[in-house]
């Protein structure tokens, strides 16, 4: 007898029934066409909600891109004309456009800042939006951090605590803070002595009075900490340190010896 002799066919591994097996895959099939038609139905679920989101979002305002260029090359037309008046709603109207337009954006800060350098009367109404400009501007792209710091657009932003902010200067850096104490005026706050003091490169200073300038030295430490010795002014305490804050104020240890820079030196920066 052969190996297999005596042996039924249901005995032998993997093996079936041609009906059974021809059944078994049908089930099978029929599953996976079922599976098959539910992820269709899902992708096909999907595209519609994805199409109707791309839809609704180019109908919001701030999303016409095109409409944004053209605004912004009519207003570019009239500031290279220098007709600064005219080109500044135009740029206005891009950034509505399209919200992330940072040319538009860019153009208006510059556009305002020379606005103000023209009439400083209108300084107050501008110059808030002259730095939310510019803070859009470099939140769009962080290289206008560099570029805002040498164009002469914007000279008129640039006695302005803020303005070095948002250039991405931090007080409690020492290159900073020195950095900040040389290039801004700094006025005082609440005195009835005190009207401002300058701070120079080689680390003199002058603080300044209604009645005389008086001379000192000044250092920087580490944190931003200021170090002043002015010993013709009577201070109690010699040397008087302090800080900037990130508000603009420079505070020393001294009470009341409080010091600001420009116009909206005190107004903290947007997202401070």
């Amino acid at each position: 007898m052969r190996p297999d002799q005596g042996k039924s066919r249901q005995e032998k591994p993997g093996w079936k029934e041609p009906g059974l097996l021809l059944a078994g895959d049908l089930r099978r099939l029929a599953a996976m066409a079922g599976l098959f038609r539910s992820g269709l139905l899902f992708l096909l679920i999907f595209m519609l909600v994805f199409l109707f989101c791309l839809n609704s979002l180019a109908a919001l305002p701030g999303t016409d891109h095109a409409a944004a260029v053209e605004l912004n090359e009519r207003g570019f037309t009239l500031y290279s004309e220098q007709q600064f008046a005219d080109a500044l709603p135009l740029f206005e109207a891009a950034v509505e456009a399209d919200s992330s337009y940072v040319y538009g954006w860019y153009n208006y800060a510059c556009t305002a800042a020379i606005l103000i350098q023209r009439d400083p009367e209108r300084r107050e109404e501008l110059a808030p939006k002259a730095f939310n400009a510019l803070e859009r501007s470099v939140r769009l792209r962080s290289s206008y951090r560099d570029k805002m710091l040498s164009d002469p657009d914007l000279t008129a932003l640039q006695d302005e605590y803020r303005f070095y902010r948002i250039a991405g200067f931090d007080p409690s850096g020492m290159q900073d803070a020195r950095y900040l104490l040389q290039n801004l005026r700094w006025k005082a706050m609440g005195s009835s002595v005190w009207t401002g003091m300058d701070f120079y490169s080689d680390g003199t200073l002058a603080l300044h009075s209604a009645e005389a300038d008086i001379t000192g030295t000044y250092r920087v430490a580490d944190g931003g900490r200021i170090r002043i010795d002015v010993p013709d002014a009577g201070f109690s305490f010699k040397p008087v340190e302090g800080i900037i804050g990130t508000n603009g104020i420079m505070a020393f240890s001294l009470p009341g010896l409080l010091f600001v820079s420009g116009v909206q030196a005190a107004v903290p920066p947007a997202g401070d």
